[in-house]
């Protein structure tokens, strides 16, 4: 195999019992097409890149012949390159640009191609500096692939993980439930994530302990008067979690006129594990405001 044109054939490894007298070489593209004839033992051939068949005859003094075939690869002096093999990490919702100009030689390229199989779908980009942006988590092999003015080609691979490293944010409605007064409903449905949230877990501390909830939206018996520290825990595939947090107040009848589960719907909102809630508070009208209006 040689580097360039200038290839170099060797039949010096043959060996006869008596002396061998002539070397013939016959240089043949695909078995079909003859490129070159030459004689001796060893020869020099100005052919172009390509994949030859050689055949060799050689005869001794006593006029026995004997035959052999080779395969000889020319390869062309400046093969293309699309350079080696990479790892990229990124996040879900990143814009990515790939980037080709480090293959050569940048003169002789004609093409430049990344393909990779996405959601299901194969994604073929073109250019030395495409973009895609990936939504979907996951590891995607890419295969960026040059080729030169003659047709040759090269090929690298780039492993890159696209991975979600965004808390969600969780958001917190705690609301009457009608169907008695000791039942509130807590919902976090407004909560949102990149790629979607996979557990809510609810904290509810009070004056004699803890008690755990556990889904989007879920009905929470009181104990009565007192104070209610509510924290809604979200979690999405990836792991990332955050948390907010609120208190809400279960009055006495007597104490108001009004009872707390008649009377507010209450809206907390964190946009993340270390922001403050913000409270929303719409008044609901009772019984009595409405004969009084």
């Amino acid at each position: 195999m040689g580097l360039d044109k200038a290839t170099i054939l060797d039949a010096s490894a043959s060996t006869d019992n008596v002396g061998i007298v002539s070397w013939n070489w016959s240089v043949h593209l695909r078995r079909i097409l003859l490129v070159a004839e030459e004689e001796g033992e060893t020869v020099t051939l100005d052919i172009e890149p390509g994949v030859y068949i050689a055949t060799l005859t050689v005869t001794d003094a006593a006029g026995n012949v004997g035959v052999d075939e080779a395969l000889v690869v020319v390869e062309h002096p400046d093969l293309p390159s699309a350079g080696g093999d990479g790892k990229m990490n990124v996040e879900a919702g990143e814009t990515v640009t790939f980037d080709g100009s480090g293959s050569s030689p940048m003169e002789r390229l004609r093409s430049w191609k990344w393909t990779f199989e996405y959601d299901g779908e194969e994604i073929n980009l073109s250019g030395t500096m495409p973009s895609f942006t990936f939504i979907t988590v996951g590891k995607y092999i890419v295969t960026f692939t040059v080729i030169d003015v003659d047709g040759l080609s090269d090929h690298a691979s780039l492993i890159l993980t696209v991975r979600d490293t965004t808390d969600p944010a969780p958001r917190m409605k705690v609301g009457p439930e009608l169907v008695g007064p000791k039942r509130i409903t807590l919902d976090g449905s407004l909560s949102e994530d990149t790629i979607g949230i996979v557990n809510w877990t609810w904290r509810i501390h009070y004056e004699r302990g803890t008690d755990y909830l556990y889904g989007e939206t879920v009905e929470y018996t009181h104990h009565g008067p007192g104070d209610y520290e509510v924290d809604l825990i979200v979690k999405d595939a990836e792991g990332n979690g955050a948390l907010a947090e609120h208190t809400f107040i279960v009055k006495a009848e007597d104490e108001g006129g009004i009872p707390l589960w008649l009377g507010l719907t209450i809206i907390a909102v964190a946009l993340s594990a270390s922001a403050g809630a913000m409270l929303y508070i719409r008044p609901r009208i009772g019984p009595e405001d409405e004969d009084n209006g």
